[in-house]
């Protein structure tokens, strides 16, 4: 997934002893690209909250 115009707003430090296996992004997108990241995260490693 390629989400233009996005820009990564913070990577907080992992907590001890979460999973080896990914990272928590916090981006901010337009509207229409954060749809899309949603609609992505039904069929890819990917979880997407909107706020």
């Amino acid at each position: 997934m390629i989400a233009r115009g996005a820009r990564v707003k913070k990577v907080p430090e992992p907590l001890e002893g979460a999973a080896e296996n990914g990272a928590l992004v916090v981006l901010s997108v337009p509207r229409p690209v954060a749809a899309r990241l949603a609609g992505a995260s039904a069929t890819a490693r990917l979880a997407v909250t909107l706020c």
